[in-house]
């Protein structure tokens, strides 16, 4: 019974590690830090949008919070400002 039973882990593990694999490269997730870094944005401004509902959704990555990247890059894009004319 037992070898039965470790043969069903060691079948099903490398299955679920390629399933969170496949998952991360299809949905990469993007830490607040990165976000600041990335697009020039202060931590503080991040924070003050979260709190006032306007960055979108984070999902649990472990102990962290974090935010779909394509989400971001959605968010930034629609909220980018034009350059005004001189």
């Amino acid at each position: 019974m037992s070898n039965l039973r470790d043969a069903t882990i060691r079948l099903t593990a490398p299955s679920l590690l390629d399933r969170l694999r496949r998952a991360q490269e299809e949905f990469p997730l993007i830490s607040i830090q990165e976000i600041a870094k990335q697009y020039g944005v202060s931590m503080r401004t991040l924070r003050r949008w979260q709190a006032k509902g306007l960055m979108p959704g984070r999902v649990k990555h472990g102990r962290w919070l974090k935010y779909q990247k394509a989400e971001v890059e959605a968010y930034i894009a629609r909220n980018r400002q034009k350059p005004e004319a001189l």
